[in-house]
């Protein structure tokens, strides 16, 4: 991509309208896993970025190896390569300005704690 992306779209993002909006695309990943007193409520959480190999061992957990994921990123991978995609048009991480990181960072700080995540930006958006 040659453009850096800027997070446009809600008018106010603390707001809790607009947070909830979009299908739920805007409520945490934290929010699915955990109830309002921070009591996990899923039994196994899988990180997307390693989602093969965690799916493979809790399978063989409950002694279900035979079962495979799809695989559905090497298939995307081949239908972007195959439509003339370079890896310049996938958007990443680096795509985004640093305050639209910030804004995310912030906006899901409790998913970046929970999980392990880095944060990416280099300033330190507030909510005030």
């Amino acid at each position: 991509l040659n453009q850096r992306w800027k997070f446009v779209g809600l008018n106010d993002p603390w707001s809790a309208n607009d947070y909830g909006r979009q299908g739920g695309h805007w409520i945490s990943q934290y929010d699915f896993c955990y109830d309002t007193l921070g009591k996990q409520r899923v039994e196994h959480i899988l990180k997307f970025e390693n989602l093969s190999e965690e799916f493979d061992t809790l399978m063989k957990q409950y002694g279900l190896s035979n079962l495979k994921l799809p695989h559905a990123m090497a298939w995307s991978r081949a239908k972007q390569e195959d439509a003339g995609w370079t890896r310049q048009e996938r958007l990443t991480k680096d795509d985004f300005e640093d305050s639209t990181k910030q804004m995310f960072e912030l906006l899901f700080a409790k998913d970046f704690e929970t999980f392990g995540y880095e944060k990416q930006s280099k300033g330190n958006l507030t909510k005030d």
